[in-house]
């Protein structure tokens, strides 16, 4: 399968980031649309989700990971096929956190 062509999205919300990928196993096309919201109220074009999408499954074949639903993508190489790397974001929500006090 050949990787889609696409710019990955800057996260809309390091917090969020974080609360999705702890709290759910597999994404949906609206988990997606979530993790990149813009700040802007648009919303990402379908055609932008099917190519994540289909980045994440090439991930989940390259791990093997099956996944129960055709229509969700295993959060953890979602994430890794996105470049979002999750040690990173929680030092730096960490950080934000303590300057905000």
């Amino acid at each position: 399968m050949d990787k889609p062509r696409v710019n990955i999205p800057q996260v809309a919300d390091i917090g969020i980031a974080l609360v999705i990928y702890y709290s759910k196993l597999t994404l949906t096309g609206e988990d997606i649309q979530t993790l990149f919201a813009r700040s802007d109220g648009r919303r990402l074009s379908s055609a932008t989700v099917a190519k994540l999408r289909q980045l994440a499954e090439i991930e989940q074949v390259d791990r093997q990971i099956q996944s129960r639903n055709p229509r969700h993508v295993n959060t953890d190489s979602a994430f890794k096929a996105w470049g979002l790397d999750v040690d990173e974001m929680e030092r730096r929500f960490a950080h934000l956190k303590k300057i905000r006090k």
